[in-house]
């Protein structure tokens, strides 16, 4: 078996680490990999995701694993190629991977199906968001977008929230975007 593993983070190692230890012994490769990765898999270089999947195409990948949420939300997105070509993807397509990819987008999803979720509103400035939130904390931002897992925050009073507001708005941290000022819920998840 051919496995391809799309990443280059811990996640994306520990994937290709776990396919390694497998009895039937797959052969392994990776885009864009790490210099750790590439200690287990094999490095395929490709200009963007239509060229990768002509890559996996020609060499008869017989798995792909999307490890980095962006892939599967980049242009036409990495499973939606997959499937036009007959690959298996280990990914949803970038339509279901919106709700991963925008916190706007899920929320409003949640309240289209009757999903119990907190209120939100949705801002694009400092101002606006300081405004929306007023005193009330403690309250949670949320980036609009794919963060590495940096865009959130739990703001317990006005520093923070200042703070997280400017590096969205000002320092552009995360690149362009939208922030939710959401109702701060607490108990299990």
């Amino acid at each position: 078996m051919r496995i391809l593993v799309v990443g280059k983070g811990g996640r994306e190692h520990a994937l290709l680490k776990a396919f390694a230890a497998s009895p039937s012994k797959p052969e392994l490769f990776c885009h864009p990999g790490s210099d750790a990765i590439a200690e287990i898999a094999t490095r395929v270089h490709a200009a963007d995701l239509p060229g990768l999947v002509d890559w996996m195409s020609q060499h008869s990948v017989d798995l792909c694993v999307a490890g980095e949420e962006s892939c599967l939300v980049e242009g036409v997105g990495l499973a939606n190629l997959c499937q036009s070509a007959g690959i298996p993807c280990w990914g949803p397509p970038k339509e279901s991977a919106q709700l991963e990819a925008s916190k706007r987008f899920a929320k409003e999803f949640m309240r289209r199906h009757g999903i119990p979720t907190g209120s939100f509103s949705v801002v694009d400035s400092v101002d606006e968001g300081m405004s929306v939130i007023g005193d009330r904390y403690p309250t949670v931002l949320k980036f609009d977008g794919l963060a590495a897992g940096k865009g959130v925050v739990v703001c317990r009073d006005a520093s923070i929230a200042r703070s997280f507001l400017e590096e969205v708005f000002v320092q552009r941290r995360f690149g362009e975007g939208i922030v939710l000022v959401e109702e701060f819920l607490e108990g299990p998840e």
